[in-house]
C-alpha cells in the first residue's frame, strides 16, 4: 500500500509542472536527478484536494473537464 502516486508528466517537463503547480499553492514533490528527474510524486489527500489538483492538471495539461 502506498499513499502517493510516481508519474512522468507528459505535457511538459516534470520541474515545470512542479513549478506551475506550486505558483498556484498545490504542493506536490519533485526529485531532480538523473533518474528521478523526469517524475513527480503526488500524495493522494483529501477529496478536495484531489479536486483542486486534478483542475489545475487539465488547465496546464490543455484538457478539458472530465465529463
Amino acid at each position: 500500500e502506498s499513499n502517493f502516486i510516481l508519474c512522468r508528466p507528459t505535457r511538459m517537463a516534470a520541474r515545470d509542472f512542479f513549478q506551475s503547480l506550486k505558483k498556484r499553492g498545490i504542493l506536490i514533490r519533485y526529485f531532480p536527478g538523473r533518474r528521478t528527474g523526469a517524475f513527480v510524486r503526488i500524495t493522494v489527500g483529501t477529496d478536495v484536494e484531489a479536486d483542486k489538483f486534478l483542475a489545475a492538471a487539465r488547465s496546464l495539461c490543455g484538457k478539458g473537464t472530465r465529463r
